[in-house]
């Protein structure tokens, strides 16, 4: 099988390592050098992300992550956090500066899933369901998470993430509506049950949130 130090291009070697964790999440240098590789590129919410699955994976990597100079990515309130507010100011810039991105890197799961994201927060709720897929040449955010769910390493992830940010944001619906459809995938995660658990609390569901949190406590509370 071909190394992914084998080819030349970092987007290449990006794709590859998504594809590879696809097969196995549990492999912790592929997730450094993956870190690595984001770093390099200069997409520093991506490489703190990435080391922080990498750091869960394996403890022992502190030491190599450190060295790796990826700035305060241990901190849970700067970075990609910032996709769990109601409104990003920089929304836009961040979203054209992913999309430059995915025009050389279309295999990037990660960046896509920012993409829609960001796309969702430029878009006010009730004009969501008026926005076409595509506005020139830039994706809107029901296309960007298409995208992302199509190359997710983890089936799931991105509903997963995106009912996170929603719920942190004050979006308790948007949570709902990503979360709950994760039980068809991932009817035992932990992290997932206890996000659907708070927002169908905020929602008003309270037998509902108690179902969830009682499927939680009988969760495993896996790596990934």
């Amino acid at each position: 099988m071909k190394d992914i130090n084998d080819d030349d291009t970092p987007c290449m070697r990006v794709c590859m390592a998504w594809q590879k964790l696809a097969q196995s999440a549990a492999q912790p240098m592929l997730w450094i050098h993956l870190t690595q590789c984001y770093a390099n590129a200069g997409l520093h919410w991506q490489a703190g992300h990435v080391a922080r699955l990498a750091l869960r994976a394996d403890a022992s990597l502190l030491p190599q992550l450190l060295v790796l100079n990826l700035g305060p990515w241990q901190d849970t309130s700067v970075g990609d956090a910032l996709l769990g507010r109601a409104v990003l100011p920089e929304a836009a810039e961040l979203a054209e500066q992913f999309y430059e991105r995915l025009a050389i890197c279309p295999g990037d799961w990660l960046t896509w899933l920012y993409q829609a994201r960001l796309q969702e927060m430029r878009v006010a709720p009730e004009m969501s369901d008026k926005t076409p897929r595509m506005a020139g040449d830039r994706p809107h955010a029901d296309y960007a998470l298409q995208q992302a769910q199509n190359l997710e390493y983890l089936p799931g992830e991105s509903l997963h993430w995106m009912g996170v940010w929603r719920l942190k944001a004050g979006d308790a619906d948007g949570a709902v509506a990503a979360l709950s459809s994760l039980l068809y995938v991932h009817p035992d995660r932990y992290s997932t049950l206890m996000y659907l658990g708070e927002a169908l609390l905020q929602v008003g569901l309270v037998f509902a949130a108690e179902k969830a949190f009682a499927r939680a406590a009988l969760s495993p509370i896996p790596v990934f």
